[in-house]
């Protein structure tokens, strides 16, 4: 396999990971978050994945035993009225590893406790700032005290418990918190399993961080994305890009076709010739992204969880 490839050969049937965006609303309206702009365009309306799409999509991935389903909405997932008994459904069936990222509000100690219980392989909490000013300056509608007692006795629950379940708290490097990242590193790196700091992105143009001088970055790379992940959205759609808001990467609908035929379709393949060739400008969505230059080959969600010992059978 050369170097931009897929990470072992039988990835090529099925992606490494699949983004399960189970709703795309949220109870924050963060400044980093394209959602605050979103639900104010025409049109707009919640959206919540079926039980429909969730368990079909669910029944696939756990065929392929090393899959990640990762719940990581356009949104908080929590939100979702049956999110308990998918998650619960998924690991019954066999999803292994399921992780799970949240802003923490709606993590209570009940949930927690059960979704250790059940096995849920990571969750991840948001956070993105290190004291209670900053925090709220940021997520928008949060509590600071709340989320610390969610996720302090998420912590709790699984030591009482022994469980497997890894914990992580993520933190974006934004103009408004650049100034905490130490402080925030040095004190979640003695409560948590994994601190991850991001950086701070457009969202393909649609929220406005400072722009980045790119000409110390070398010659542009293909994108891992679509030889690792393919993204699932509420309605069923499938896309090859993770941070697409709206629905402009689309290659297929579960309701018509497998993940399995969407991720060998000629329609991928073509799209991964193209990044190979570095041939962006054929497909429009691609063509004016800068984000690939944070999202270096070798390094993403698969590193992070081995890192912390999950592993993928």
């Amino acid at each position: 396999m050369g170097e931009w490839d897929f990470i072992k050969g039988e990835e090529k049937n099925f992606p490494s990971i699949v983004i399960m965006g189970m709703v795309n609303t949220c109870n924050l309206r963060c400044i980093h978050c394209y959602l605050r702009k979103l639900v104010k365009t025409p049109g707009y309306k919640p959206q919540f994945m079926s039980w429909e799409i969730f368990k079909k999509a669910a029944d696939e991935i756990a065929a392929h035993p090393g899959t990640v389903m990762r719940i990581s909405s356009d949104g908080e997932a929590f939100l979702h009225p049956d999110f308990m008994d998918m998650m619960k459904y998924a690991k019954e069936k066999g999803v292994t590893p399921l992780t799970i990222i949240n802003n923490g509000t709606l993590m209570t100690p009940e949930k927690s406790r059960k979704l250790v219980e059940w096995g849920v392989e990571s969750i991840e909490v948001s956070l993105d700032g290190y004291s209670k000013e900053t925090y709220e300056k940021i997520r928008v509608g949060s509590d600071y005290d709340k989320v610390m007692f969610h996720l302090k006795e998420l912590v709790r629950i699984r030591d009482e418990l022994k469980g497997k379940t890894k914990i992580m708290v993520s933190f974006i490097d934004q103009p408004e918190s650049k100034h905490e990242v130490k402080k925030f590193t040095e004190h979640w790196s003695k409560i948590v399993d994994k601190v991850i700091i991001r950086p701070y992105v457009s969202q393909m143009g649609l929220v406005n961080p400072e722009k980045e001088d790119l000409s110390n970055f070398p010659k542009r790379w293909p994108c891992q994305q679509i030889w690792r992940r393919l993204s699932l959205t509420p309605e069923g759609y499938m896309e090859f890009c993770v941070d697409d808001w709206l629905d402009q990467s689309v290659v297929g609908n579960i309701k018509e076709k497998t993940i399995s035929e969407v991720w060998n379709s000629k329609l991928y393949k073509k799209f991964r010739e193209l990044h190979l060739k570095g041939e962006w400008e054929k497909i429009p969505y691609c063509h004016l992204c800068d984000e690939w230059r944070v999202a270096p080959w070798g390094y993403d969600h698969l590193s992070a969880l081995k890192e912390v010992g999950v592993k993928r059978e």
